[in-house]
Order: structure tokens, then sequence, then C-alpha cells
């Protein structure tokens, strides 16, 4: 939700179908609309583990920014756009307002050959064609400068641990701050040394360190570590147990109904993940509405404060790009999540942004998975005690998200899981845009005192969004298998809910 004036009227004009009524009839017709106060606009029908919108997305456009100054002058242009998601299809950024406690994010994305799942200061981007070959020959020299030193820090934990003389798993951190873990060798640990080229594994571990960042410190997990191909995926193994905020197996679980991603390739590829456990993040960009011109973005009286890098807590600017910590995101404070890649696209930006504007995550063909919870605050009045999780069209936050030079609300909204109003224990789901607009008026229950995985899968005209099981594992890819049991409960009644958008 871009403010926090709800659509409740809207959403209860567009219900249809077996909802024509507001809700489902009970016995003997009676309806079990829960209305609470009786003021409030927002009807409630009954609780569900999954809400799957059809048909979304259509043809049309939009008034699309196409320059702006920070004096308020802004300039618009018909923008078009049509099919399966349109116009959130476009990009997408992902906005959390508190109070929540956000725990685990992932976002795979379908076809992806994203090679590494590290942060930003790892990658080395080309953008022109021309220059691929001899960027090519860049990388390759730098990364094996960085193998090189991963072996020199490797083989100083190494002597470090020996000093100590037991058999925890070896653990250094890499210079950007990215922990890293090895199985501990020594004689009488009983871990299997990896196989393969050693410098090629090390290499791996590398590439894996931001999951490799929550193993724990079990022996017969770190000994699963064996070719330098599955490197990345066993050197997130040892957390199989997949308990609440506990690191990703890598692997699919057996157990009936349950979904873990998988740790080998398959048609979804992690392209981003964050772990408040370890505090360690990939692939992605913490941010707010915070700016500040003394550490990033600005101000001014035109438009207000812009985006700019959060906090470590999200209340306030960054002067760089910075982790969120293990915290709960304050009543009425919003941390907004974007890739790690610079925005490079023709849309108009906010002029002060420069390196702040970051390109936006695919909303076509992904999966996001969330671990959250959203504790009662006990506050109360405008604004207060409504956490939400929801995504914009990305080209919102990058102009004036909230002010008159946005594209909002024609170009898109999907509110995933909002509480419309202070303390509500229920939490809806709802499409915003010029073309389309609705959504069901049954909801999902309010995670105040535990955490829940939830998936969103956005594929063709269909968003699908379930509560899934607590050993739900985040891991490196998603397998078709995989993708299924997040969306178990796609057409299946009882405990779900279909709406079609007209």
């Amino acid at each position: 939700m871009r403010s926090f004036i709800t659509a409740g009227a809207v959403i209860a004009a567009s219900i249809s179908g077996a909802t024509a009524d507001l809700c489902y009839s009970g016995p003997g017709g009676a309806s079990i609309a829960q209305n609470i106060p009786p003021s409030n606009p927002n009807w409630y029908c009954a609780p569900v583990k999954a809400i799957t919108y059809q048909g979304v997305g259509t043809s049309g456009s939009y008034k699309k920014v196409t320059s702006m100054t920070e004096e308020g002058q802004c300039q618009f242009a018909d923008h078009p756009f049509s099919g399966g998601m349109a116009p959130l299809a476009e990009e997408v950024s992902i906005h959390f307002r508190g109070p929540l406690k956000l725990k685990q994010l992932a976002v795979y994305t379908k076809g992806s050959s994203q090679k590494r799942d590290v942060p930003e200061g790892h990658h080395r981007r080309h953008g022109h064609q021309h220059f691929h070959e001899h960027g090519k020959e860049v990388r390759e020299i730098q990364e094996r400068a960085e193998e090189r030193e991963i072996q020199e820090l490797k083989a100083r934990a190494e002597e470090d641990m020996a000093k100590r003389g037991n058999c925890d798993p070896i653990t250094a951190t890499w210079k950007d701050g990215t922990p890293m873990t090895w199985a501990n060798t020594a004689p009488g640990c009983g871990a299997t040394p990896a196989t393969g080229n050693q410098q090629g594994d090390k290499k791996q571990a590398a590439d894996a360190a931001p999951a490799a960042a929550q193993v724990t410190s079990s022996a017969s997990a770190a000994a699963s570590s064996s070719a330098s191909a599955s490197a990345s995926a066993s050197a997130t193994s040892s957390a199989s147990s997949g308990s609440g905020s506990s690191p990703d197996s890598g692997s699919s679980s057996g157990s009936s109904g349950s979904s873990s991603s998988g740790g080998g390739s398959g048609p979804y590829s992690r392209t981003a993940y964050y772990s408040a456990s370890g505090k360690s993040s990939s692939g992605l960009t913490f941010l707010n509405n915070r700016g500040d011109k003394s550490k990033s973005g600005c101000w001014s009286q035109s438009l207000g404060n812009s985006l700019s890098y959060a906090s470590s807590d999200g209340t306030s600017a960054a002067s760089q790009p910075t982790t969120l910590d293990d915290c709960t995101i304050a009543s009425t404070s919003e941390v907004i999540v974007m890739t790690d890649k610079k925005y490079s696209g023709g849309n108009a930006v906010r002029p002060c942004l420069g390196d702040v504007a970051r390109q936006g995550f695919p909303g076509q063909n992904a999966v996001y998975l969330f671990e959250f919870s959203m504790p009662d605050d006990g506050t109360s009045g405008w604004g207060q005690n409504m956490p939400a999780i929801w995504f914009l069209n990305a080209n919102v936050p990058r102009t004036a998200q909230y002010g008159s030079c946005t594209c909002w609300p024609s170009c898109g909204e999907f509110d995933i899981f909002e509480v419309l109003d202070s303390g509500n224990t229920r939490a809806k789901t709802c499409f915003h845009g010029k073309a389309q607009e609705g959504g069901v008026s049954d909801y999902f229950v309010r995670p105040t005192s535990n955490t829940i995985k939830l998936a969103v899968t956005l594929s063709g005209s269909t968003a699908h969004v379930q509560i899934v099981d607590d050993n739900t594992n985040f891991g490196s890819s998603l397998s078709d298998s995989d993708v299924q049991a997040l969306n178990s409960k796609m057409d299946n009644g009882g405990d779900s809910s279909v709406f079609k958008m007209a």
C-alpha cells in the first residue's frame, strides 16, 4: 500500500462470484462477515492459508514520469502496457511497514543464470556489449586473485582452529564482512574433506558465503561438502532441520505437504537473499524514504524526503548500503527492498538519488519467500500498529512515492499481507491499478507471537500467496516440485480463496 488510506469500499464493491454478498453464507444463509468496528469499511470473511488471483494483467497505459526536478516540476507521458501481471510485470519494489520482524527474504527468478549469490562488491558488471570480452578477462584476473586470498584466509583460520584443539567448523570473515565456513578436516574430527579441485572448492565456498554465514556447528552437516560442483549447495546443508529462522538446507524434504527449495539446479534460481540471524544479505539493497543530503538521497520543500539507503534499524538514512539488523521495524516506519544493481533504465528518477536509485525485482516469472512476524506493539492511532508487506511498480519509489510526481496508482500495486487498521489481527490482499483493481475479503491471520513463512508466486496472469510449512527452506534454487509445493493450495478450496480479476 502506498499510503495509510484503505481501499475497503473498492474491495467490497469488486467482490464477485461466491463472494457477491461480501462474504460466504453461514448456516441458514446468514452472513459471516466480520466488520469491526462497525464504521470500518473493510470486510473480513474467513481465515485462509492461501489466496489466488487469476486474470491479473491487461492492456492499457499509465502516465509515466518522463522528467522531474527538485523544484517539483514534473512531466508525464502515456506509457503502454499489456500481458500477464502488467503493469507490475515491468519490475517491482518490496515494501515492509512495521511493526514487523523480517527474519528471511529470498527472491527466485525463472531461467536466471546468475552464477553467484554474493554482495554487490563481488559482482563485476559490464553494461556494454563491445567491452564484454575485455570485461571477461578482467573478471577472470580478479577472481583468480580472490581465490588466492581465500586460500590464505582459510589457511590462517585453520591454523587458529588447530590451536584451539576442537572440531568446530572453521570460520573466517571475508574482507567485505561476509562470514565464511569450511568443514574442519583435522584428524579425529570426523569430517570428510572436500574432493576435487580444492581451489575450486574454496571459490565455491566463497560464492555460497551468504548462506554459509548461517551454518550450524554440526560436524555431520559439515561432512556433506563434496565435489566442487556441489560445494555451493552443501554449504547450506548443515541447516537441514529447516526450523524457524535457521539457515536453509538447499535440499528437498520428503515430508508430505512440506517444501524446501532445492540445492541443485532448478527452473528458478535465487538472485537475492537476506538472513536476520546472520545479518547477511546478497543481491539486494535496503532503502527507505528518509532522504538526507548529508548521508544519502535528499529533502526538498517541493518533494519532501527522497529514497535513501536505510539505516540498520530502518528508521533513518545511511550513507551507504547497510544490511538490516535482526530487529523489529517500528510502527509507521517503512523499509524498501530493491536489487543491488544500480538503476540504468530509461525511466525518470528523482535527480538527487544518484546510486541510491536501484533496479527492481521481476514482476513476472518470479517466486518470493518471506519469513516474518507482525508483533502487536500496543500502539493505536493513525498509521500505528498496521504492519504490511506489498509490491509497488519500482518506478514509484524512484520518483516520489508519497508525492504527486509519480505513476501511482495507475502503474500498479499488490498488497500481499496488509493490516488495514490499528491492532487488527487480520491481514488482507488487494491489487490496485488503473485498469484492474480488486481483492478478496478472506484474510490471513496476523502472526503476532510467532513467525510464519509466506510464498508469493507470480506466473503468467496468476498471482498466488500461500502460508507454507515452517520447514520450508530458502535454498539456492527451486525445482518444479518445490514450486508446486509452494502453490499446493491453489484452487484447493477449504482454507484457500480464488479471486478472478475483471
